[in-house]
């Protein structure tokens, strides 16, 4: 039974099938004990109407199930679509970040390349200064 479901409609069509089924069974109980009916035509009365409440369960039951199916496969055809436009995003993103990444180390490597041009500028700037500092001392002496 499926009365766990959150479903009402069929909950109330279990019910409804198990409380005609305890019907049955108390009428068939009373024409075997009240009437003039054999045993044999008792049982062929109930299989019949068991069988015909069975077909009839069994049919809105399968409709039921059919119109949940249809709902489930068009939330898994939306949610295939999301995933689809997920993952084209998550594709865009790994490749702005590969792109960052490179451009990040492109930037390094010519900032050290600038650094050492900057050591280099230093040690001629110094290089040049001394000499004057040396001609400055020796004129004041």
């Amino acid at each position: 039974m499926s009365y766990l479901n959150s479903d009402k409609n069929n909950v109330s069509l279990e019910w409804a099938a198990m409380l005609i089924g305890v019907v049955v069974i108390c009428v068939t109980a009373y024409v075997i004990f009240g009437t003039e009916w054999n045993v044999y035509r008792v049982v062929n009365v109930m299989l019949g109407v068991a069988f015909l409440l069975f077909i009839t369960y069994a049919y809105t039951n399968a409709s039921n199930l059919k119109k949940a199916l249809k709902g489930s496969e068009s939330d898994a055809l939306a949610m295939s679509k999301e995933n689809e436009s997920l993952r084209s995003a998550i594709g865009d993103i790994e490749l702005t970040l590969e792109k960052t990444k490179n451009d990040n180390s492109r930037l390094e490597a010519e900032k050290e390349k600038l650094e050492e041009e900057i050591d280099i500028l230093k040690d001629k700037l110094t290089a040049l200064t001394d000499p004057q500092e040396e001609e400055g001392s020796k004129k004041e002496a």
